[in-house]
């Protein structure tokens, strides 16, 4: 491994707060928003040396640093060799999910389950069948707020991306024992560089396999949305 663990330490806080801020992250901001036990000075010099290796990048001269897809890859690795994944409303999940495992039409139960996602995530959620061909889509209106999206050209980049999405989901390759896949940028070749995916297959109604794909800027809250797409597939599988 070519990064240290004070060095990991600060590109997952850079990460985290990227997310959640949507703006260049300084030295001094990350010290206080994650309690580094570092000096500003000592940060900014771990700042460089990520970007020597390819894990930050440094939009402006004077701003702080945001992820490259190389530190998100880092950032997303360590979240999928968790083994227990925190996920919001747990119980009020396995509540919810069982109520949707009733529903006998196959269409309806996948529909329900595209909102639900939708809701959950706060992003845009695709829900395919190939049995039938169908897709479901929810989420529009709350991915669009996200403040990349405020520049025209990065909403037809995405639109563009989720239409090549569609259109290729079952060429995706699944190693085995594989439940849930990520895409960042320019990962996936039916994906523009700015956008992320997190995609799933589920089996519904035992044997019906289903892909369930959260979409949204390439600064997705990946620990959250992959937490909560684990859990909602074992409580599915479990019905």
């Amino acid at each position: 491994m070519n990064i240290t663990e004070r060095q990991m330490e600060i590109l997952d806080g850079v990460c985290k707060e990227y997310i959640k801020q949507a703006f260049p992250i300084s030295s001094q901001f990350l010290k206080e928003r994650q309690s580094l036990p570092y000096s500003s000075a000592t940060i900014r010099n771990e700042f460089v040396a990520l970007e020597d290796k390819s894990y930050l990048l440094h939009p402006y001269v004077s701003s702080g640093r945001i992820p490259s897809d190389k530190g998100y890859r880092f950032f997303v690795e360590r979240i999928l060799k968790e083994e227990k994944f925190e996920c919001e409303k747990e119980d009020d999940l396995e509540e919810f999910f069982s109520e949707i495992s009733q529903i006998k039409d196959i269409l309806k139960m996948s529909r329900e389950i595209t909102k639900s996602f939708s809701e959950l995530s706060s992003n845009l959620v695709l829900t395919y069948l190939p049995q039938d061909n169908i897709f479901w889509r929810e989420g529009w209106d709350r991915v669009i707020d996200e403040p990349e999206f405020q520049n025209v050209e990065y909403l037809k980049d995405f639109l563009e991306s989720v239409r090549d999405f569609e259109k290729n989901i079952e060429k995706l390759d699944w190693e085995r024992e594989q439940d849930v896949k990520v895409y960042i940028g320019r990962e996936n070749p039916f994906l523009k560089n700015k956008a992320s995916v997190i995609v799933a297959k589920v089996s519904l109604q035992k044997d019906i396999e289903t892909f369930v794909a959260i979409l949204g800027p390439k600064r997705m809250d990946f620990e959250r949305n992959i937490g909560f797409l684990k859990k909602a597939a074992e409580i599915l599988e479990s019905f």
